[in-house]
């Protein structure tokens, strides 16, 4: 598609002063621009420009301190509130940490005794199973009243410390049924 625009076909010198003006009615006239004011800065009477050097606070500013105050006085609080917290969970998971620890190596010992004392295996397996629950912190298995003594009777039956004793007797302990 070809473009037939030529420039000579337009007349682009002409003179503005060439213009017919007739068409603007005369009585119209265009509103004069505003008048400019001026604005004086008033210096201040210690020749410390802080407005606030003169100001003297009424009874809803003070109010509104005494508010502001409280507010922050109970923001504070709870922020102590909410660090206390978070410390005291940070204990309680690394002291699960320290528990699922030792848990694993009494699973650990337990998983290799299981392969050589095939006639307890359902004894290692629920308590085993236990140890994992516990881990998982999801509520452990029920024990009967019988369960409990053979599983406490073995577990006595088994070297482990102190310590390693104590914690998977607790485990145990969590899990009895009273009937």
């Amino acid at each position: 598609m070809t473009n037939n625009f030529d420039l000579n076909d337009y007349d682009l010198d002409y003179d503005l002063n060439d213009l017919d003006y007739d068409f603007i009615d005369q009585d119209v006239t265009i509103r004069p621009p505003d008048p400019v004011k001026r604005e004086i800065l008033i210096e201040s009477y210690n020749n410390n420009n802080n407005y606030y050097d003169n100001y003297i606070p009424d009874e809803f500013d003070q109010e509104l301190d005494k508010i502001i105050q409280i507010s922050q006085n109970e923001a504070d609080k709870r922020k102590e509130d909410d660090e206390k917290r978070e410390a005291d969970k940070r204990k309680e998971d690394d002291k699960r940490f320290k528990i699922v620890a030792i848990l694993n190596n009494i699973k650990e010992k337990l998983i290799k005794i299981k392969g050589h004392d095939t006639s307890n295996s359902i004894i290692y397996d629920t308590i085993i199973s236990n140890i994992n629950l516990y881990e998982m912190n999801v509520s452990i298995l029920a024990l009967d009243h019988n369960k409990y003594i053979e599983t406490n009777n073995l577990i006595k039956s088994i070297r482990f410390s102190k310590e390693e004793l104590d914690l998977l007797q607790e485990l145990i302990i969590q899990s009895i049924i009273t009937r």
